[in-house]
């Protein structure tokens, strides 16, 4: 923050008059992604967070010795150094980060709200299926991935209030011969599926907050059916599909129940049915009609395939 002068009831250090900029964790980032968001967040009690700064003035790290300390009990510092210190949140509410010089004198001060986790959610960034709401500390969820393809899973933590929240310790573990788990960042894990098989994974955050894992692995989907929330036509055996107007389609491979991710994807078309291009990804096709009479749509997903009977009309 700017510090403006020395605050009332401070006895201020000579370093660093201007004040400091703080910075806390990013969400989803790995070393290649652009941080548009560096501000200090919420921290999950009991979790932990790297809160950098530097001086305002010089745009640098500090330079000069330096003790932090928190103004209650709520949060504690684990570690610390010249231009970061490593925060844990003991107990819910709001406490102030005090960075101070060698002689005890105020430098500047920020701001560090903790909460409760009340909710955790996953977002498969390999595939862009956007966010899944995995519920309250003790719930579950399952995934499916395709033997030899990986997914990388975004975690997100909420307080009551939905804020997002941080936690730097917060991992996943578990050990299984099918699945490995690479940690790219605090938030961000990879998934690899590495023979075919089932694996209970457990997901922890804030010290105790537990959620179940479960992933299935296998060489090939069991099922391939019209994805009905993305497409225009089912392709039932009594779509007839019109030879002016394309129609766009998406499909999901699924184990069971579960959609399979990493899916590699193909589709065969009879002579009088044109694809005209590919609208959102590989599992989308978008279908023109060439000539009237019976058509069909074969699609393949990873050794599995199923033909859908169609007939082209006017």
């Amino acid at each position: 923050m700017w510090r403006a002068g020395c605050p009332t009831g401070e006895v201020c250090s000579s370093f660093a008059l201007q004040g400091l900029t703080f910075y806390g964790a990013s969400f989803g980032a790995t070393p290649t992604t652009i941080i548009l968001d560096r501000s200090v967040k919420p921290v999950a009690t009991g979790g932990l967070q790297t809160i950098r700064f530097d001086d305002v003035a010089t745009r640098m790290a500090p330079t000069f010795p330096s003790t932090a300390r928190f103004d209650s009990n709520l949060s504690t510092v684990v570690s610390s150094d010249m231009a970061s210190v490593l925060a844990r949140a003991v107990t819910p509410g709001t406490s102030h980060l005090r960075i101070e010089d060698a002689s005890g004198r105020y430098v500047d001060s920020v701001e560090v709200r903790s909460a409760p986790i009340a909710s955790a959610a996953f977002n498969d960034r390999s595939e862009g299926r956007g966010w899944r709401f995995v519920g309250p500390p003790g719930s579950s969820t399952a995934y499916a991935i395709r033997t030899g393809a990986s997914v990388r899973l975004e975690i997100a933590i909420r307080d009551a209030a939905s804020t997002r929240m941080v936690d730097e310790s917060m991992a996943i573990s578990g050990a299984c011969p099918s699945v490995t788990v690479q940690r790219e960042a605090w938030d961000l894990n990879t998934l690899v599926a590495v023979a075919a098989g089932t694996c209970a994974l457990t997901f922890q955050a804030g010290g105790t907050s537990q959620w179940n894992l479960a992933v299935t692995t296998a060489d090939s989907p069991d099922a391939i059916a019209v994805l009905a929330s993305e497409s225009e036509v089912d392709l039932s055996p009594t779509t007839v599909l019109p030879l002016s107007v394309a129609r766009n389609v998406c499909f999901v491979a699924t184990i069971g129940s579960l959609p399979m991710l990493g899916v590699s994807w193909t589709v065969e078309l009879s002579s009088n049915v044109q694809r005209v291009a590919t609208f959102t990804g590989p599992n989308c096709v978008s279908l023109l009609g060439t000539s009237t009479g019976p058509a069909t749509v074969t699609v393949r997903a990873s050794g599995f395939s199923r033909t859908f009977p169609i007939a082209v009309g006017p």
